[in-house]
Parts: C-alpha cells; sequence; structure tokens
C-alpha cells in the first residue's frame, strides 16, 4: 500500500482557497476567466490577491468547482449504483476512438449544452455512464486549461480529442488482457501505485500512463463521492453563485481548523466513510459533501499519478 500523505498539501492548499473564495468578486471573475481559458484576466485576479506564486493551487479548485456543476448540470443527480468498472471501459474505448461520438461529445461539455449532452448519451444507450464520461472529458479538459492559464509558455501537443483518443487505445489495450485489467483496477483502488506502474509497463503503455491513471483515478473518484456522500443531498444551491459562496466558506473553516482538515484528508485515503461523513455533519457541509470530497480526491489523484507515472518513466 502506498503511504499516501497529502495533509501538507490540503492545508497549504486551503490557506490559498480561503483567499480567494473569500473575495466573492474576485472568485467570480476568476471563474469566468477560467471557464474561457483567459490567462490575462486570470493571472490579474491572482496578482490582485497576491496570489501568482499559487496558480496551479487556485486552479486545481476551480476546477472542482466547475466540473461538479457542469456534471450535475448535464448529467443531474448521481446514480445510485455505478455501472460494472469493464463496461464502463468498453464505452470510453469506443466513444474516445470514434471521432463522430467524441468530438461532439466534447463540444457538449465545453458548451456546457445539457440538451446536446443527454441526447448524444441516450441516443448511443449510455445514460447510465454519463457522469463517469462527464468527469472524465471534464477532468482533461480542465487540466489543459490550468495549463494555458498557468503555464510560462504555451502548451503543445495533442489536441483534447487526440488525447482522449490516445488513452482510448491504451484502455483497448488493457481490455485485451483480464488480468491485467482486473490488477490495474483493484491496484487503482486500493491506492497501491507500485503495483499499477507494474501492470502499465508490462501492458507496453508507458507513453501513457498518466492519461490511463488519470482514467482510473477518474472513476475511483466518483466512486469516493458516492460512498463517502451517500445521504446527503447532490444537488448544490439553486445557483451557481449561491452554490460558489457555499463551496467557498467551507474553505475558511478548514483553514481555521487544520487538525479538522487533517482528519477530513485521512478518512478519504482509508475510504472511512463514518469519519468522513461526521466531520462534513459538524462543518454544516452537508449540500457541498460531494465536490469537497472530489476536491480532496483530486490531491490524491496528484499524488499517486506521480508516484505510478514517474516510477515508469524511470524505469522504462
Amino acid at each position: 500500500m502506498y503511504d499516501l500523505d497529502i495533509s501538507h498539501d490540503l492545508r497549504r492548499a486551503t490557506e490559498v482557497v480561503a483567499r480567494l473564495a473569500g473575495d466573492d468578486q474576485r472568485s467570480r471573475a476568476a471563474l469566468d476567466a477560467f471557464r474561457a481559458a483567459d490567462r490575462r484576466s486570470f493571472l490579474r485576479v491572482l496578482g490582485e490577491l497576491d496570489l501568482m506564486d499559487h496558480c496551479e493551487v487556485a486552479c486545481n479548485w476551480l476546477r472542482t468547482r466547475a466540473s461538479g456543476l457542469t456534471c450535475l448540470e448535464l448529467c443531474g443527480p448521481p446514480l445510485e449504483e455505478l455501472p460494472d468498472l469493464r463496461e464502463f471501459a468498453e464505452i470510453t474505448v469506443r466513444v474516445a476512438t470514434e471521432y463522430e461520438l467524441v468530438e461532439p461529445m466534447v463540444g457538449a461539455v465545453a458548451r456546457r449544452d445539457p440538451s446536446a449532452f443527454r441526447g448524444l448519451v441516450a441516443e448511443l444507450h449510455m445514460s447510465s455512464f454519463s457522469h463517469l464520461l462527464c468527469h472524465w472529458v471534464c477532468g482533461i479538459q480542465s487540466r489543459r486549461t490550468c495549463t494555458v492559464l498557468c503555464a510560462p509558455v504555451s502548451p503543445q501537443g495533442l489536441s483534447i480529442v487526440e488525447e482522449l483518443a490516445w488513452a482510448g487505445s491504451g484502455l483497448r489495450t488493457l481490455l485485451g488482457d483480464e488480468a491485467a485489467f482486473v490488477a490495474a483496477a483493484e491496484a487503482t483502488r486500493l491506492g497501491e501505485c507500485e503495483r499499477l506502474h507494474q501492470v502499465l509497463a508490462k501492458a507496453g503503455l508507458v507513453d501513457r500512463c498518466e492519461l490511463i491513471c488519470d482514467w482510473f483515478c477518474g472513476w475511483r473518484t466518483v466512486w469516493l463521492g458516492r460512498q463517502l456522500c451517500r445521504g446527503f443531498p447532490t444537488k448544490p444551491a439553486e445557483t451557481g453563485q449561491e452554490f460558489g459562496h457555499e463551496f467557498g466558506a467551507a474553505f475558511a473553516c478548514l483553514a481555521a481548523e487544520p487538525e479538522r482538515l487533517e482528519r477530513l484528508g485521512q478518512s478519504v485515503v482509508a475510504v472511512d466513510e463514518q469519519a468522513f461523513g461526521a466531520e462534513v455533519e459538524e462543518l454544516g457541509l452537508q449540500r457541498v459533501c460531494l465536490q469537497l470530497c472530489h476536491w480532496v480526491c483530486g490531491w490524491i489523484r496528484e499524488a499517486f499519478s506521480e508516484c505510478v507515472c514517474s516510477d515508469v518513466q524511470r524505469q522504462a
């Protein structure tokens, strides 16, 4: 088991987010700049808050906030039961490797168009996978956005459609080896980065390690949200502005109580539903439980992916 300690990252990130979220006007401006991938406006907001050295931390919080709202808008409340992971992998391969499917899905998510997105997944009989697909596409889109906003130079390389297709072809390779796929899924669920590293290296998938790791971790994030937040409402506040204020207020509470923040992070790492739920209830954050869980999961995913893929690249 990978000894995952994200407490330092959570404390540092919470302090940054509390400052950004504590200014409603600038927080909304940052979100607008994020959605428009407007680097100049985004950096101007961070500069006004003296957060220029924390661009990635601020952007990662906005990723969680924007993606959570987008997928609730496009897909409605999450399903009570997640579909089988292998079925999701097969659906992912089908969508990602067919341009006539992946291009309109990327477009619908980018435009936050519920009619187009729901029509597409219904036509393809993929409605039970809608949240998983949305979070996967949103995750890659938002990561690319943060690169545009925070990198010192413009990013080069694959388009998002090409990136999704590259991930899909890697998943197809794993699906061709039942034992490898099962081992990869189990390693991700248990947080065993060395085991996942070995599976991907043996399958010859070093060149797309981060993309495949990200896909498995995205599924685990949705699964963890369901496990830890069931019983709490999944619909956020009635407006995005109200929801943003409510979600942001959570970080002011957590920044003032680092011990509680550490317990919250540990409960997500340990998948301790009772401990996580108790902290959420005491803080009065039931309505943003899912987004809070997903934000913590983002830091877990970052640490896990770095552990898996840096080891793979060194040994390749």
